[in-house]
């Protein structure tokens, strides 16, 4: 699902009380309709798969690089992709388990594993074939 339609159907927190509880929706529709953050509607549009390919790319699974030069055109004029960017990705949680945790290489080893099968484990809780994933 595009991130625009996950969000719209999600209720906000109960602590924000003083908003309805479909704001995130009245939120977005505005954004699509002033036309004004292009870049913010490029991330919208983009798939909870596309985005956590994003957040992965690190990993440098096979299946994602392909992927991610799929998505390239999609993200044009965003730097979603490069090296020197703001956004936490899989290497800023790598490092934050390890600093707040004692965890051991195999503990990363899965970590890693998890978030490159995370599909295909949701996919065999609904009958779908799994694909093997290298670490």
């Amino acid at each position: 699902m595009k991130m625009s339609d996950i969000l719209c159907q999600q209720k906000i927190s109960s602590k924000y009380s003083k908003f309805d509880e479909y704001e995130n929706k009245k939120i977005i529709e505005q954004i699509y309709k002033e036309k004004r953050e292009i870049k913010v509607i490029k991330i919208l549009e983009l798939t909870f798969e596309e985005l956590f390919i994003i957040f992965r790319r690190k990993l440098n699974d096979p299946n994602d690089i392909i992927k991610l030069e799929e998505i390239k055109a999609k993200i044009e004029g965003l730097d979603l992709l490069e090296e020197n960017n703001k956004y936490k990705d899989i290497e800023y949680l790598i490092k934050n388990i390890k600093k707040r945790y004692i965890v051991t290489d195999n503990y990363i080893k899965e970590v890693k594993k998890l978030c490159l099968g995370y599909v295909d484990w949701f996919g065999e809780k609904i009958g779908r074939k799994n694909r093997v994933v290298h670490i």
